[in-house]
């Protein structure tokens, strides 16, 4: 019986099962995957929900025009080109096929100076972008964008909302964020100074870490001359729980107010309306349902 049912199916065929694509891994291709909590930098990013792969590239597209590597000077490329000319004047120059494979080669194994990677952070919306070059700050770059896109009223792209900087990440562990928040608050708050902060927190996909538990953490650390304020601080520490890596930054909480967040969409001018609810349909009163009678 069931070999007659297969038989008799009339030549009907499988659906086939579509994946959607993958975002890559980084913009050059030639390096290895990370995890959010190696000590990284770049930005937090978020996006709709199931757009993350687009925005990844979106992303790639709009960093690409802020962080550049440096021009040398013409004397050293004048000097370099001297001496390379001296060099193949002095050498034979080679005419073997083999050899100019190898070079290439070996120039496509070296990876890009700014090389740009995507960090899967185990939560829907949102992308983190890694800085490969620690010497490029994000706040910096952040600043950048936000600055051009208030002067132009323009969106770069269609994917990203948020774009958060982050200077450092770790574990969402206790210790390990208070560590990585001591190192930050030694460089960007000195303890001659006095001024005030506050500690922005959001978490996504962690409930081990409860919010009052890490803002107490954060403020353990601060020197004693910085006083709270929660309305207008002079300093925002920004920290950002992603499931099992916590991402931190401190950034001017002018910038913070006048960027709206780091919204991108808010400094453009969009604001996005919302969703109305569906209105319940009327219904029929009991004469309308009652058949009519002759």
């Amino acid at each position: 019986k069931r070999a007659h049912q297969e038989g008799s199916g009339g030549g009907s065929k499988r659906k086939k099962k579509y994946y959607a694509k993958k975002a890559p891994i980084n913009d050059t291709k030639d390096a290895v995957r990370l995890k959010p909590y190696q000590d990284l930098s770049g930005v937090l990013v978020s996006c709709e929900k199931g757009r993350e792969g687009r925005c990844v590239n979106e992303m790639y597209n709009i960093l690409r025009d802020y962080i550049k590597p440096p021009s040398t000077s013409s004397g050293s490329s004048s000097s370099s080109s001297i001496s390379s000319s001296s060099s193949s004047e002095s050498k034979p120059k080679s005419t073997s096929i083999a050899d100019e494979l190898a070079g290439e080669l070996e120039e496509l194994r070296q990876p890009k100076e700014y090389a740009l990677q995507s960090v899967d952070t185990k939560c829907t919306g949102l992308v983190f972008i890694c800085f490969n070059d620690r010497n490029v700050d994000p706040v910096a770059i952040v600043r950048r964008i936000m600055t051009t896109i208030e002067s132009t009223q323009h969106l770069p792209g269609k994917w990203a909302s948020k774009v958060v900087p982050i200077q450092r990440t770790c574990r969402a562990e206790i210790d390990d964020i208070t560590k990585m928040a001591k190192q930050i608050i030694d460089v960007h708050m000195p303890a001659d100074e006095s001024r005030t902060y506050g500690v922005v927190h959001g978490s996504r996909n962690n409930s081990n870490l409860e919010r009052m538990q890490v803002i107490d953490a954060l403020a353990a650390v601060v020197p004693p001359s910085y006083k709270v304020n929660l309305s207008e601080p002079d300093l925002v520490l920004l920290i950002e729980i992603a499931s099992k890596a916590a991402c931190m930054s401190i950034v001017p909480g002018s910038e913070y107010r006048k960027y709206r967040k780091f919204n991108m969409r808010l400094v453009a001018g969009i604001v996005e309306q919302p969703k109305k609810a569906a209105q319940p349909q009327p219904q029929p009163s009991k004469e309308e349902q009652a058949p009519a009678t002759q």
